[in-house]
């Protein structure tokens, strides 16, 4: 419900130096001038454009990771639903860092955490439930609001996922509840929890030690990622050098 990409450029341009690959940041509309699921469709547009665009934009068929804090945590995960939902190519890789996973009112034990935060407090949590949702959908039962809703069988679709969170954090039982879930229909799923760490400490680099380390982790897990998605596409690149016809030979044979 605030801010823009440039916020967020601190780290952004620290990965993007650090993973040597382009990032591409989405100025989605902010409620409550624009309410769910217009930043979802958003996002939804710019990951389906890259993907169809990518040999012109990139010079070649590209992999893509989503990555997003907060609210952009969710709505990666809400962009990865819809595609799951339409029949979209699905991402390769999900990077979420204190992702709000449930947007609907909890009084879960992080929750209270909200009675004393003093970025994430109460007032905030109840400010962004009811300006991002629709009036007419419900936070308790849409996924697209609230991933950590969503079917069993819609979840296990899910692609490599990163979450990461610090034990201060009001949304800390999101992302661990989020977690276990697709851990347990996946197993593809990397969960760092940071001690005496607190909301919003991507853009604590230059001031919190604990910050820069949750950075490294985080694009450390990406490299992690990249490198294996460099080795399955030199397998597949041999295997499809070890099937091709030998052509010499078959006009060889046709000549006879």
């Amino acid at each position: 419900i605030s801010l823009n990409s440039s916020s967020h450029s601190m780290y952004l341009f620290d990965w993007a130096k650090e993973l040597k690959i382009p990032i591409i940041a989405v100025d989605y509309e902010n409620a409550p001038q624009e309410t769910f699921p217009t930043q979802i469709e958003e996002c939804l547009a710019v990951y389906n454009h890259i993907v169809e665009n990518s040999e012109r934009m990139f010079g070649a068929k590209v992999r893509v990771i989503l990555a997003g804090d907060s609210a952009g945590g969710n709505m990666c995960m809400a962009t990865v639903l819809k595609c799951i939902e339409t029949g979209t190519q699905i991402p390769d890789g999900v990077v979420t860092v204190y992702p709000a996973t449930y947007v609907a009112e909890s009084p879960s034990p992080a929750r209270l955490l909200a009675l004393i935060d003093p970025l994430v407090n109460l007032s905030f949590l109840k400010l962004c439930g009811t300006a991002y949702p629709h009036p007419e959908s419900c936070s308790k039962t849409n996924p697209f609001l609230s991933p950590i809703v969503a079917p069993d069988e819609i979840l296990a679709q899910f692609p490599p996922c990163f979450l990461s969170v610090g034990s201060l954090d009001p949304l800390f039982d999101d992302a661990v509840w989020m977690a276990k879930r697709l851990n347990k229909l996946t197993g593809k799923v990397c969960l760092n929890l940071l001690d005496s760490v607190g909301h919003g400490f991507c853009n604590m680099l230059t001031v919190v030690p604990e910050a820069r380390q949750a950075n490294s982790q985080v694009t450390g897990w990406m490299k992690e990622l990249l490198q294996e998605f460099k080795r399955q596409d030199e397998v597949k690149a041999r295997c499809s050098e070890s099937v091709q016809p030998d052509l010499s030979q078959q006009k060889h044979i046709a000549h006879k």
